[in-house]
């Protein structure tokens, strides 16, 4: 059985910018906030095995497809992610993981991805710049450059 069924009403968990194929949209432009209210509509597949849900958001009358980690029922909890994709972060203390410096304190950064931990809650990808990979960190591990030290 699919986790929302048709009818069910539900929030978007992230910020939805277009990806080129919404009409009188350009590539990269912002649609739909977090926290935006909508009720699905219909569901199919994409690439055969992702589910994806066309949820109609009433208020902004315009119709989505969304993944099933995008959303969430709209009578559970919610609070808003500290930082969305593309925000600009620092380090807020030396980030160390198996004995290795990934990043200085007040290093510089930006959130590549927002991931929904159940267990965590909202935990970012960050790339720093100068490193060679990604880090997963949750919100007391980075700030925004203003809040820096």
């Amino acid at each position: 059985m699919a986790p929302y069924e048709i009818g069910e009403h539900v929030r978007l968990l992230f910020d939805v910018k277009s990806d080129g194929t919404v009409q009188g949209r350009k590539r990269g432009e912002m649609l739909l906030n977090a926290g935006a209210e909508g009720y699905v509509k219909g569901r199919g597949n994409f690439l055969m095995d992702e589910v994806i849900y066309d949820i109609h958001f009433v208020k902004e009358d315009i119709i989505i497809g969304c993944r099933e980690k995008e959303l969430a029922l709209f009578d559970k909890p919610w609070s808003p992610a500290a930082f969305s994709m593309g925000d600009n972060v620092v380090a807020a203390f030396d980030l160390i993981s198996r004995g290795a410096l990934l990043a200085e304190a007040g290093a510089h950064g930006t959130v590549t991805a927002v991931l929904s931990h159940p267990a965590r809650g909202y935990v970012f990808e960050v790339k720093f710049e100068g490193a060679d990979g990604l880090c997963l960190l949750t919100e007391v591990q980075i700030k925004r450059p203003e809040q820096a030290f």
